[in-house]
């Protein structure tokens, strides 16, 4: 997405970094779900694990 069409589509944005131990201090976070964290090593392959929308494969 170009920076052009990323301005055009959204108007506001947030960004929230809560790691784990932030999580545990917040109060109003006590009753809800835990994070969970999952890592993926690998790499992109084109053709093989990497592809694009139905017009731009």
């Amino acid at each position: 997405m170009s920076y052009n069409e990323f301005v055009k589509t959204f108007s506001h944005i947030e960004a929230v970094h809560l790691d784990s131990e932030t999580a545990r201090d917040e109060p109003s976070l006590h009753n809800k779900s835990q994070w969970q964290m999952r890592v993926y090593q690998g790499a992109w392959i084109r053709g093989v694990s990497a592809g694009g929308c139905r017009n731009n494969p």
